[in-house]
């Protein structure tokens, strides 16, 4: 099972192979599902990891496409809270048959995911590895961050001190 910020990047980079555009993302506008609400955000210059996580933001999601020969734009919709492989609303307008089988996606496998997340011959135990690396050097930051705002504090009551003697 994968959160929803990696099932909108898995579903994203699907649409990416099948050759679609992503022109801009926003919530839908109850049953007319137009991006008129404040939060529309273009995609163009985007990567997927941004415009995956502006999708997240909202629980109620559109993202308009179009496919790469400037076709018609389309638009599907993310419900954030559905079950896992029904990320996707069923009633996305637009997507003709040859997209449908981009979002029956619940039964693929570990590789066939890492593969369309476009992570080809990933080896599972060097994958835990830089699981463990980064969770180490994320463990030192933390105490790095803590020591320094020790320091701070140390330096401020320094400072409050000097001010107070020169009055």
């Amino acid at each position: 099972m994968m959160g929803y910020l990696s099932e909108t990047k898995l579903l994203l980079t699907m649409l990416k192979h099948e050759g679609m555009v992503f022109l801009r993302t926003g919530c839908s506008d109850s049953w007319m599902h137009l991006l008129t609400c404040p939060y529309t955000i273009e995609c163009e210059g985007l990567d997927i990891n941004t415009i995956a996580y502006n999708l997240d933001q909202l629980e109620d999601s559109v993202l308009v496409c179009c496919g790469d020969d400037n076709s018609d734009e389309e638009w599907i919709r993310f419900v954030y809270g559905n079950s896992y492989g029904e990320l996707v609303a069923d009633y996305s307008m637009g997507l003709d048959d040859k997209f449908a089988h981009l979002f029956d996606y619940m039964d693929l496998g570990f590789e066939e995911i890492m593969q369309n997340m476009g992570y080809e011959n990933i080896d599972v135990v060097d994958l835990i590895d830089e699981n463990k690396r980064l969770r180490e050097l994320l463990d030192d930051y933390r105490r790095f961050h803590t020591w320094i705002g020790e320091k701070d504090y140390e330096l401020i009551a320094e400072w409050d001190e000097m001010e107070s003697e020169e009055e």
